[in-house]
């Protein structure tokens, strides 16, 4: 009588468990290999530089023009989202991602902008705010938060079709007060490493033959960026940070040339 109740119990078990259809593992699914700013190497903005909110980034071999002032920005198109896999990692623009804010990846939008996002479907609609790169898969337009995702009844689906209208863009402010415009013509530079000890960044820039050393404090640490000479085109830039990497310096990427 016992070994007939051990054997219902089990059978009782294993049946409960194969129509399950939750987990903890999947509570939050998302659409698809959706890897916003999966690039990151390629793309490294730095938040203390208000001219690396515009700079260009290539992604899977394309190239990609973010712009200074999206006013009056309107599209249709796929929204995805995205969640657990990038929570609490950082974002494009340098912020550590929370998939229950109101935030989106966008390719081009200017970081901090404001987009009403309508799903097409129900007309349910929400306000988020741009702090990520991305979507690079397929022809989707713009990748939401999970929190964003729910608002718009979207999750099961993974991806609608959506109407986008910027509200309100954001113009990266300069000393002055004046809005910083894009600088597609300024000079660009790959910057190679970083360091506490001026004397380890003078030897890191005479290796590479090309190098220099800027003085990079932030507050009251000493910090010194060794970058390459300037190029005044991207695609230059690029292709001798590609070169760079294959000699070994895997964290070597573009930026804006800062000002002297």
């Amino acid at each position: 009588m016992k070994s007939f109740l051990l054997i219902f119990v089990f059978l009782i078990v294993v049946a409960l468990g194969g129509c399950s259809t939750y987990s903890p593992g999947n509570e939050f699914r998302s659409s698809g290999p959706v890897t916003p700013s999966h690039d990151r190497k390629a793309y490294k903005p730095d938040p203390h530089t208000t001219e690396e909110q515009s700079i260009p980034y290539r992604v899977d071999g394309k190239t990609y023009y973010p712009v200074a002032d999206a006013s009056g920005y309107s599209r249709e198109g796929v929204a995805s989202w995205y969640g657990p896999k990038f929570h609490g990692k950082k974002t494009s623009n340098g912020e550590i991602y929370n998939m229950h804010s109101l935030t989106a990846a966008h390719k081009t939008l200017p970081f901090n902008t404001r987009v009403r996002v309508t799903n097409k479907l129900n007309n349910e609609s929400v306000i988020v705010r741009i702090n990520d790169r991305g979507p690079f898969v397929g022809h989707r337009i713009i990748d939401l938060s999970y929190g964003a995702g729910i608002k718009l009844d979207m999750v099961e689906n993974g991806t609608v079709p959506v109407r986008i209208q910027v509200l309100k863009s954001h113009h990266p402010a300069s000393a002055g007060g004046r809005p910083v415009r894009a600088k597609f013509q300024q000079t660009y530079t790959v910057q190679v490493g970083v360091f506490k000890n001026l004397d380890n960044a003078r030897q890191m820039a005479n290796k590479l033959g090309d190098g220099q050393v800027i003085n990079a404090n932030q507050s009251s640490l000493p910090l010194y960026r060794v970058v390459t000479t300037a190029y005044n085109t991207f695609d230059r830039a690029q292709r001798r940070m590609d070169t760079l990497r294959r000699l070994g310096h895997q964290e070597a990427f573009v930026i804006a040339m800062p000002a002297p």
